[in-house]
């Protein structure tokens, strides 16, 4: 994995879901996640209505999700992207 230093603390890319092809960066604990946002947006109205300002998330400024491990939100990205 990649590491990017940001302020206190260093950030990993995620190996298989930091897609080049991906136009959102969502961090999750240390980890950066790099996907297609309408994926996400399909399955979840939460990010629907978090994402509904057009805001850009990029790995200086990604979505952070809180009180998800990342553990987890691999597991959801394994299911909603099968690879």
């Amino acid at each position: 994995m990649t590491k990017i230093a940001t302020g206190n603390e260093s950030l990993k890319k995620h190996d298989v879901y930091y897609m080049p092809q991906g136009n959102t960066v969502i961090q999750v604990e240390y980890t950066l996640f790099k996907v297609d946002l309408a994926v996400l947006q399909k399955h979840s109205s939460i990010l629907q209505s978090i994402t509904a300002s057009g805001a850009i998330f990029t790995d200086k400024h990604p979505l952070v999700l809180h009180e998800v491990t990342e553990n987890d939100f691999f597991t959801l990205l394994k299911v909603l992207y099968p690879l």
